[in-house]
């Protein structure tokens, strides 16, 4: 098997790779069916690798593949898989691109768009790849249980449960799923990707819908784990221009928010930043803190921008309008 496969690396690595498919593969039609291409690290292991239906080519060490699937490999394991209908490939500038839609499935992502393109390596990462439109990604594990229910603290279900360990998986199952006009998606260093989301942007939870104009999402892989070595879990989100984060019985607004997941904060930030809270009423100011699994929301001022609290109007408790008037009568 790895005879052929550096067979068939040499002939696609070489400028007169059509005369020499047809000599070896006994073909006339331009075409070279069943193929399995894969690229080399300095160290010796595949890199990425691609296999198609068929392949020919368009002159200049490009190629044109029919239902190619792209294999990228990180530290000798599969990081993800990757398949369209069609795509256009530069095996020595290493880059793909097609007008179709793109599937990839990753370690504990799932990422679909259409007019997509591949490059193995850009500034400040490798294995880029981004769609211009119709742009969903899905994360599996998802920001379980960030934001605590108005009605009650599902902490206390887990803790009265007499399976912990079953719920607390049945409650990582939930993903999260973002959309966008566009995405970007690069390995920024080993175990982390960063997705930039552009256009009309979306992003749906547990207890957690949010539109914003950008968004940039840090996903992380734990290094030692031996059990899910490529599953992995969003470590940070950013989201900016006119934020709108809905929860239930809760609503806030800002220019600019920051979630901080490990840390299991969120700050929000605005001209002013507002949230409304169907319990405890309106507050607002230049930055607002929210906390992980609390109802509980920080105002904070500046010398510019007073933080400001309106409660909800008080019930009406049966006394006369006018309290002085009838203690006097």
């Amino acid at each position: 098997m790895y005879g052929s496969l550096f067979l068939l690396n040499f002939i696609f690595c070489n400028p007169h790779f059509l005369e020499i498919a047809n000599k070896v593969y006994g073909l006339d039609n331009g075409k070279v069916l069943k193929v399995k291409i894969p690229r080399f690290d300095q160290n010796g292991f595949v890199s990425w690798e691609v296999h198609a239906e068929s392949v020919k080519p368009l002159g200049n060490e490009t190629y044109f593949a029919t239902e190619p699937t792209l294999f990228i490999y990180s530290e000798q394991k599969l990081e993800s898989k990757a398949l369209s209908q069609s795509g256009r490939f530069s095996l020595s500038a290493q880059e793909a691109a097609g007008e179709g839609t793109f599937v990839v499935n990753g370690g504990g992502f799932f990422a679909k768009g259409v007019d997509w393109d591949w490059r193995n390596a850009v500034p400040g990462g490798k294995n880029r790849m981004s769609f211009s439109s119709e742009s969903t990604v899905i994360f599996e594990r998802g920001l379980n249980n960030f934001f605590a229910n108005h009605k009650k603290d599902e902490s206390v279900e887990i803790e009265a449960c007499k399976d912990k360990e079953e719920v607390t998986n049945s409650l990582a199952l939930v993903p999260t799923i973002a959309n966008a006009h566009s995405l970007e998606f690069l390995q920024v260093e080993l175990g982390k990707h960063r997705f930039s989301l552009d256009g009309n942007v979306s992003i749906e939870g547990k207890n957690l819908f949010l539109t914003c104009e950008k968004m940039e999402v840090i996903f992380s892989r734990e290094s030692n784990s031996s059990k899910n070595n490529f599953i992995g879990a969003i470590s940070s989100i950013k989201a900016v221009g006119n934020v709108i984060l809905t929860q239930f019985g809760r609503k806030c607004y800002a220019q600019q928010m920051i979630m901080d997941v490990r840390e299991g904060t969120v700050l929000l930030s605005g001209t002013p930043a507002r949230v409304i809270d169907d319990e405890w009423g309106e507050a607002s100011g230049a930055r607002i803190i929210l906390e992980r699994g609390k109802r509980i929301a920080k105002v904070l001022g500046d010398k510019n921008q007073r933080s400001r609290l309106e409660l909800p109007a008080l019930p009406n408790f049966g006394f006369p309008k006018d309290i002085n008037n009838s203690q006097k009568k």
